[in-house]
C-alpha cells in the first residue's frame, strides 16, 4: 500500500455494535450447574484409570478437572451423550474405552475389567454433586 501497488481499503467505521452483544451467559440467569463426563476403567487389581488420559483416578478427585476432554470433539460427543444417553451410541463408545484403557494399563495392574461412563453435575451455588451412570461395560480379558 505504501508503494502504491495495492489500494488502501476503506476505513471501517465499527467492527460490531455493542448493543447487539449478549451477556446471558453471565446475567441475569447464569448457569447454576457445571457438568463433566468421566470415563473410568477398573483394572483386575481394582485400580481405577481415566480412560481418556490414562491417569490414575484418585478417590477424592474433583469433578471439574480443567483437562476434562482431550479435544473439542470429545467434549461435544460426551456432553451430547450426557444429555441423551442412547444405548446405541453409549455401548460402542464403552467398547472403545475398553481398548483405549487397555493401552494405558500397566502389566502390574492386570487387564481392564470394566469401563463406566458417568455424567457429573455440580451445583455451583451449593457445591452439591450428582453422578449419573450412563453405562458400564465388562471388558474382555477379565
Amino acid at each position: 500500500m505504501a508503494l502504491g501497488f495495492v489500494e488502501t481499503p476503506e476505513a471501517v467505521a465499527s467492527v460490531s455494535d455493542p448493543t447487539e452483544g449478549g451477556w446471558d451467559m453471565f446475567a441475569p440467569n447464569p448457569p447454576s450447574t457445571d457438568a463433566l463426563v468421566l470415563a473410568t476403567a477398573t483394572t483386575a487389581d481394582g485400580d481405577r484409570i481415566d480412560a481418556l488420559y490414562g491417569d490414575r483416578v484418585a478417590r477424592d478427585r474433583p469433578p471439574s478437572d480443567a483437562r476434562a476432554y482431550p479435544t473439542a470433539r470429545w467434549r461435544k460427543l460426551l456432553t451430547l451423550l450426557a444429555d441423551d444417553p442412547d444405548p446405541d451410541r453409549v455401548d460402542p463408545l464403552l467398547a472403545h474405552f475398553c481398548e483405549r484403557a487397555a493401552g494405558f494399563a500397566d502389566d502390574e495392574d492386570g487387564p481392564i475389567r470394566s469401563v463406566t461412563l458417568s455424567a457429573v453435575d455440580v451445583d455451583v451455588y451449593r457445591g452439591e454433586t450428582r453422578v449419573d451412570e450412563l453405562g458400564t461395560r465388562s471388558c474382555s480379558g477379565s
